[in-house]
């Protein structure tokens, strides 16, 4: 009995296909359909490019740091911390040498 279902199955779904296959094709290389494809996309990639501007633009105003910009922010820090720890060797030793 499954047998029989399964073939009945097959059989009906070769039938819709070979009925319907052809009048997709046709649907799909009609001019409606072709003058639809070509609007949709001519507008897809317009607002594509729009959202990609405005994506940039509040990308840009809501600036977040990467990792990059952290690393470079620390090295800097500590360059600076380097710097003062140098000045302040400086300052005591002058010190040292007036008293």
């Amino acid at each position: 009995m499954l047998q029989e279902m399964n073939k009945l199955y097959q059989k009906m779904l070769n039938d819709w296909t070979q009925a319907a296959q052809p009048v997709w094709f046709d649907f799909l290389k009609s001019e409606p359909f072709l003058k639809w494809m070509k609007l949709f996309h001519i507008y897809f990639f317009d607002a594509k490019e729009k959202t990609n501007e405005m994506m940039e633009k509040t990308l840009e105003m809501t600036r977040i740091a990467s990792k990059e910009d952290i690393k470079d922010l620390v090295d800097a820090q500590r360059l600076m911390i380097d710097m003062m720890e140098e000045l302040t060797d400086r300052l005591n030793k002058i010190e040292n040498k007036n008293k």
